[in-house]
């Protein structure tokens, strides 16, 4: 059974599903990769609630994003062993020369569009019976309409001087 905080985008409970793009992996092949960080990482954070999401595979090496609640992103790397995958590192900030030493590809050093698009799948969870803060929004869309206002007023101005002039 996959934990409600747990996110996997290409399967379906033990059925792989079909990728959700063509540049997609397989959920047969996510999900051993998902598995292993998940167990490498839920230890240290069994009160938090967390999710996953892959950023990449590269050979035998793969890119996990782990998004304890409330605290900083971790970023793991696994390498496959057989038929086996096994977490290299788990790090909140990963520095190149740790990275380097356990021989992980440039490609997955590097953010790219699907680092992007995994930050933007996983965003901050929230947890079960609490409701997103909305009033952030309130106050920010409140602003939005003062400042638009402001420049109205002022640019309702600035064409009544130029007009008398």
């Amino acid at each position: 059974m996959v934990s409600k905080w747990r996110d996997v985008y290409a399967a379906t409970g033990a059925t792989p599903a079909p990728p959700t793009s063509s540049n997609d992996l397989a959920g047969y092949i996510q999900q051993p990769i998902l598995d292993t960080a998940w167990a490498k990482v839920k230890p240290d954070y069994q009160d938090t609630p967390l999710m996953l999401g892959l950023v990449d595979v590269a050979g035998d090496y793969a890119w996990v994003l782990a998004q304890p609640f409330g605290r900083d992103m971790l970023h793991v790397y696994l390498k496959r062993q057989g038929e086996r995958w096994q977490v290299l590192t788990a790090v909140a900030v990963p520095m190149p020369d740790a990275l380097k030493k356990y021989n992980i590809p440039q490609s997955l050093q590097e953010y790219n569009d699907r680092f992007a698009v995994t930050i933007a799948k996983l965003g901050p969870p929230v947890p079960v019976g609490k409701k997103p803060l909305i009033w952030p929004w309130i106050l920010i869309g409140i602003v939005v309409v003062i400042l638009i206002a402001t420049a109205l007023v002022f640019h309702d101005a600035i064409q009544a001087l130029a007009g008398s002039g």
